[in-house]
């Protein structure tokens, strides 16, 4: 761990920097190509727009 805060991680963020890019970090929080889509939460009493296909991916 230690070598990989010292000698690789400082490379891989001087190339993101170094090519404009962004750093994000992500781990297995249950995203599914399968889930369903098109759903989300509203005030009540207002029905909200939900701008998606519904499509996967």
């Amino acid at each position: 761990m230690a070598r990989w805060h010292e000698e690789t991680w400082p490379a891989i963020r001087a190339k993101a920097k170094r090519d404009g890019g962004e750093i994000l970090f992500a781990d297995q929080v249950g995203i599914r190509s399968d889930q369903v889509t098109g759903r989300t939460w509203g005030e009540k009493g207002r029905t909200p727009v939900v701008r998606r296909s519904g499509n996967r991916f």
